[in-house]
This record gives C-alpha cells, structure tokens and sequence, in this order.
C-alpha cells in the first residue's frame, strides 16, 4: 500500500504546479523513504518473529553511521538541503539491502507476491485506508487554502496554533 500511495503523491507531484524547484527533490525523496521505511518495517516484524532483534538494530546502526558519514560529505562539498535526505534516503537503501541479506539467512521466503493474498489484503485495507485518505485531506486542506490565499507566515502561526490544539484535544482523550 506504501507503493500505492508514493506512485498517487509522485503522479500529484507532477501534475500540480505549487511546487519550486528547491522542493521538487524533497517531495521525491521523501516518497522514496514512505516505501524504505514499510521495507524496512517488514524486516522488522521477521526479526522479531525470529527472535533475532540484534538484526534490527544493526540495520538502524548502519542507516545512522551512514546519514552520518554522507551528511558530513554533502557539507564538505557543499551541497544543498536536498542532499541530507538524499543521504537519508542512500543510507535506509543500504541498510534494507543489509537487512534482506540477513533475513534470507533466517527464513525461506520468496518476493513472489501472491495475487489472492495481495487481493485479500488490498480488500481488507481499502475501507480504513479510504477514511484515512479522507480524513488526511479533511486535515490539511485548511493549510493548502491558506497557503493559497494568505502565504506561508499564516499558514507558520495558523499550524502553530493548531498544534496547540492538537496537543490539549490528545490529553482529553487520555482522560
């Protein structure tokens, strides 16, 4: 479903005109971790069924000594804001590669997707995934208008005092 909702941003990205040239490289990027991330999520869950969660924690180990090790090369060279998420992004490569060479050790499984099951799954997730896509956009077309209309310092102190809000509603669910 990760890879659903990075092809439906990229295509958006593409077809809407509201972003620079300077954003353009964030958005794919930040895409691109979206699919890294559940990769590296579902090695996760296979080291902990395993009991093996050393391997886990090796994965994060190299993808933070190696956001370290590019991060301080793209300062070197200078390189724009751009270049740290595409560090980020080339260190959780190497590290899910890391982390698929260690799970094939563990366990006998195959990338072959099934179709029933990935039916069975997309069919099952297609209703909260709906209502999440709708409540998402329930909650942020109010910035996107006022993006548009005011400009990004009221859309700064409108997400500011917005946060506020979120933070008092969220200690009244606690309670």
């Amino acid at each position: 479903l990760s890879f659903f909702s990075v092809l439906i941003s990229l295509v958006l990205f593409f077809l809407l005109p509201f972003f620079d040239k300077e954003t353009q490289p964030l958005i794919i990027f930040s895409s691109l971790l979206i699919v890294l991330f559940s990769f590296k999520n579902s090695l996760a869950i296979v080291f902990q069924t395993k009991l093996k969660m050393e391997k886990t924690a090796l994965m994060e180990l190299l993808t933070s000594f190696l956001v370290l090790v590019f991060s301080l090369i793209s300062i070197k060279v200078s390189l724009g804001a751009s270049s740290f998420l595409g560090a980020v992004v080339l260190a959780n490569f190497f590290s899910l590669g890391m982390g698929i060479l260690m799970a094939k050790k563990l366990t006998a499984f195959s990338f072959k997707p099934s179709r029933e099951i990935l039916t069975k799954i997309f069919q099952q997730a297609l209703p909260m995934g709906g209502v999440l896509v709708i409540f998402s956009v329930y909650n942020k077309l109010d910035a996107v208008l006022l993006q548009s209309l005011k400009g990004s310092l009221a859309v700064g102190v409108y997400g500011l005092s917005y946060r506020v809000y979120e933070v008092l509603v969220l200690g009244a669910f606690y309670l």
